[in-house]
């Protein structure tokens, strides 16, 4: 059976939205993280999205490593990137917003303009 690229990627999609992706926050609760209705990259709607590739990151109250951490997103995880700047970036999920480094999202190069 041969698959063309387009139908590996639509493929991809699909299982993706068959897991549930979970955000960890602080204190023990656990939120769900994803919507199976709406696609990770939305084309054309101008938004960007992330993805937490290999381990979990700490998302911050603001732009700052000592600053307070409000979750923990888990491998997985996808989400909305809303700006970045120098080494951070403001992100989204259907369960949590802040800050979180660059260098731990993949879907955004190293001194990619975000606004």
């Amino acid at each position: 059976m041969r698959f063309r690229s387009s139908s590996l990627v639509c493929l991809a999609f699909a299982v993706l939205a068959v897991f549930v992706l979970h955000i960890l926050v602080p204190g023990g609760g656990a939120a769900k993280a994803a919507d199976p209705e709406t696609p990770p990259q939305r084309r054309g709607s101008g938004k960007r999205s992330f993805l937490i590739a290999s381990k979990a990151a700490s998302l911050h109250k603001t732009p700052s490593a000592s600053a307070e951490v409000v979750a923990k997103l888990e491998p997985e995880v996808l989400g909305e990137i809303r700006s970045c700047s120098g080494d951070w970036c403001r992100v989204r999920t259907s369960a949590v917003s802040g800050w979180i480094e660059r260098t731990d999202l993949w879907g955004v190069y190293k001194s990619e303009p975000i606004n």
